[in-house]
């Protein structure tokens, strides 16, 4: 359940208009389109009962649109097509709203970008790499791994962009400015509703700063896909030959991407043991004062036992706390 919707209620139904009469070229256009999409379709080789209604009440002017209707039979959005491009699923259902609610979510990162003078320049359905580190061997190993994805004729057929970025490449000085302003959005309020997510998304970018060998961002458009630990960034990308299919298959190179990524962070995490802390080891003054987190509460909590654990993930369930 997404906002209130179920993915599985809605369908999506392909409605071919020809201004002119149907003709043998259009047809079969039309029938080698069917065989190769996943979408139930309307075959109907003869002037469209209601055309009027989707002119009129639509907007349709000749250009392709893609219409989000209700259960109830209600528009909820006239036309969804640059907010799925630009935003995937993540915008489901596709209401307005939910565009605008994404761009919110994302704006504060890239003001920062442009207040630190990043100098990236963010253009539709394009993907665009993001990193940096301290390991100049894996920024090494890094980047040419991600050229060499940029060339492949497989993103070449899928008609995907792919640029990169390493922070503070051309300027170090970036560097420390960029973090200090990631720093300052744990102490600003954003707008209700959006502030929780920020926050999470703070905690995960400063957690990454703290990765040894490096951390990237994978961003498509305005849309921040992943953020990622050096790891398994580079062994997503360098394993690219066996995972590219999935580029075509999964209607997406951020999709494919993701997925494989997340198979190698289980790998590549599985092999390191877990970090314990005995706090019978340390001096009691360690223990933090803890709250209620009971919003009617808010008392002090009492210690009785404690355990501190990590199993080097990252995410939300990165590492974890028993208290």
């Amino acid at each position: 359940m997404i906002k209130g919707y179920k993915k599985e209620d809605f369908n999506i139904l392909w409605i071919p208009i020809v201004e002119d009469v149907w003709e043998d070229k259009h047809k079969i256009k039309f029938n080698n389109l069917k065989n190769k999409i996943k979408w139930h379709a309307v075959e109907y080789f003869y002037e469209l009962p209601g055309i009027g209604l989707i002119r009129e009440n639509l907007n349709y002017k000749g250009d392709p649109i893609i219409p989000v209707i209700n259960s109830q039979g209600e528009i909820i959005n006239r036309d969804a097509m640059q907010l799925i491009f630009q935003w995937g699923m993540d915008a489901f259902p596709f209401r307005k709203i939910d565009g605008d609610d994404l761009t919110l979510k994302w704006k504060w990162f890239w003001d920062v970008a442009k207040k630190v003078n990043l100098g990236i320049q963010v253009k539709g359905d394009r993907y665009t790499f993001i990193y940096g580190g301290a390991d100049k061997k894996w920024i090494q190993d890094f980047t040419l791994a991600v050229d060499t994805i940029k060339r492949h004729e497989t993103i070449l057929r899928a008609d995907a962009i792919i640029e990169y970025y390493q922070l503070g490449k051309d300027d170090p000085k970036i560097v420390p400015r960029f973090w200090i302003e990631i720093e300052s959005k744990k102490l600003k309020k954003h707008q209700e509703g959006l502030d929780c997510k920020v926050q999470e998304i703070v905690k995960s970018l400063l957690c990454l700063k703290q990765d040894p060998q490096g951390w990237v961002i994978l961003s498509k458009g305005s849309n921040i896909k992943l953020l990622g630990h050096a790891d398994p960034m580079y062994e997503t990308v360098k394993d690219f030959e066996i995972w590219k299919d999935k580029v075509l298959q999964k209607e997406g190179f951020d999709i494919a991407f993701k997925e494989y990524y997340e198979t190698k962070v289980k790998e590549i995490y599985a092999r390191q043991p877990c970090a314990t802390i005995n706090v019978d080891n340390y001096d009691s003054n360690v223990l933090a004062t803890i709250t209620c987190p009971n919003p009617t509460c808010g008392r002090l909590m009492e210690v009785t036992s404690i355990n501190y654990k990590c199993c080097h993930s990252d995410g939300s369930d990165g590492g974890n706390g028993n208290i």
